[in-house]
């Protein structure tokens, strides 16, 4: 069994991000996290308030591939003890890549701080006889009550994938007297030499999946205006690499990212990439495939894979969406646009210092501030007699 670190606690940089607003007046961007009491304080004449986003691949593997190949995911325990901290620091958060026993670890340490958590379905007796041993390692983690979720599961992945019920995670969020739709998901990740093109087989399983989360988010958001987050790993790797697989072209993205734009937006929605745009539209590395341990330079390795993206309805008297009809298929105009409801992003790569390694995970963590507005203020099922626990796992998952 994994041993627990017994050292000192790691010292990591907090992410710089603002308060949450209790006024119609603006917070920076660049302000110092508040307390856990300030963070969820508000007054009953609030007209906006700034919600404090995260998706992080952990990289906390499952009890069984940590003992028997501990290599492939060196001390999960002390990794997942570091992040702990980090929870109270963000309002909605959408976690990949953990299983138990830290899923328990992360669960406990969240609902103790009064937050509700949702998670992946655990594996039954039919997905062992069909060799899916692994659940789909997915949590979202709310300051707010969570009133509705639910998870879909993709269809069989590719080598390891298919024996992960890898899926989308989905929590319905009530947020004073609105509400926010949040998807959560992890997609077949491309192993061996394979290169994140359209060509590759690895890809061609995603764009599948990508197809399912679409109508999933029809599905899910249909009956209502209200707005709609996606956060994940979708192993779609934005930035364009050079046929020989070497170097990285300047200004250029991959065409799966573009494709995986247009997918998403179809002809009912607009997506955009919030990370895209507040890096003056490039692609910020998010993944160094070096590990857990900081690497000195660039390499081909070095990709971007993790995401938070704002999805809007388009509205036919809209006349942003009036060139919509002539241009649907140019996913880079419409990934181009600016977000309407995002005032930050940046990636966080959580460094940690003192310790045998240097960051949570391997990969890096997408952050945002997402500003809702026009709150009326009522607050009356968001916080005043808010359970201490919310069972995750709610409703069992849809199979496809």
């Amino acid at each position: 069994m994994d041993k627990s670190d017994s050292g000192s606690s790691p010292s990591y940089v907090s992410p710089s991000v603002a308060s949450p607003s209790s006024s119609s007046s603006s917070s920076s961007p660049d302000a110092s996290p508040s307390s856990s009491s300030s963070a969820i304080a508000s007054s009953s004449a609030t007209a906006t308030k700034d919600l404090r986003l995260l998706s992080y691949n952990l990289y906390c593997l499952p009890y069984l591939v940590t003992f028997f190949a501990p290599a492939a995911c060196p001390l999960p325990n002390e990794r997942c003890k570091a992040f702990l901290p980090l929870i109270n620091d963000y309002d909605i958060m959408g976690i990949q890549e953990l299983w138990n026993p830290r899923f328990k670890v992360v669960e406990k340490a969240a609902t103790d701080l009064g937050f509700y958590v949702v998670g992946s379905q655990e594996v039954s007796y039919a997905d062992f006889f069909s060799l899916k041993v692994f659940s789909g390692g997915l949590m979202i983690i709310s300051r707010y009550p969570i009133v509705l979720t639910k998870e879909i599961r993709f269809p069989r992945g590719l080598d390891v994938d298919a024996h992960v019920t890898k899926g989308i995670l989905y929590a319905k969020i009530k947020v004073e007297s609105t509400f926010v739709h949040v998807f959560n998901t992890h997609m077949q990740a491309s192993y061996g030499n394979a290169e994140y093109q359209l060509t590759s087989p690895y890809s061609e399983v995603r764009k599948k999946q990508l197809d399912q989360m679409a109508k999933f988010m029809i599905e899910m958001t249909k009956e209502d205006e209200y707005p709609i987050v996606i956060l994940g790993d979708f192993n779609v790797n934005a930035r364009a690499i050079s046929q020989d697989n070497t170097t990285f072209v300047e200004n250029m993205e991959s065409a799966e990212y573009l494709d995986m734009i247009r997918t998403l937006s179809g002809d009912l929605f607009t997506v955009v990439d919030v990370l895209k745009h507040f890096h003056d539209g490039n692609h910020p590395i998010t993944y160094e495939g070096k590990g857990v341990h900081v690497g000195d330079k660039e390499g081909i390795g070095s990709q971007r894979l993790d995401f938070i993206l704002e999805v809007t309805r388009k509205s036919p008297e809209s006349p942003l969406n009036a060139t919509d009809a002539s241009s649907s298929t140019d996913s880079q105009t419409v990934a181009l646009r600016p977000p309407s409801a995002f005032i930050s992003a940046e990636v966080m790569p959580f460094r940690v210092e003192n310790q045998t390694y240097t960051q949570i995970s391997d990969h890096f963590g997408a952050h945002a501030i997402m500003r809702l507005h026009n709150l009326t203020g009522d607050e009356s099922s968001a916080s005043d007699s808010r359970p201490k626990h919310q069972k995750r796992r709610a409703c069992p998952p849809s199979d496809s």
